[in-house]
């Protein structure tokens, strides 16, 4: 159920944007949500470790 609520979410932004009411950017970015809805979310990669320096006075 909660797919297509995505859904409807992103169809009503691109339709928005294509009758210039809408921001295009909007409906790209609700068209990628709704397309990633269903899938489970990926582990973080692991980072490395930051680099120590010294500060010379």
């Amino acid at each position: 159920m909660r797919q297509l609520e995505h859904c409807q979410t992103a169809i009503a932004c691109l339709i928005a944007a294509v009758e210039k009411r809408g921001f295009v950017m909007m409906a790209r970015m609700t068209m990628v949500q709704a397309l990633a809805a269903g899938q489970p979310e990926t582990a973080p990669t692991p980072r490395n470790p930051a680099k120590k320096y010294r500060i010379i006075s």
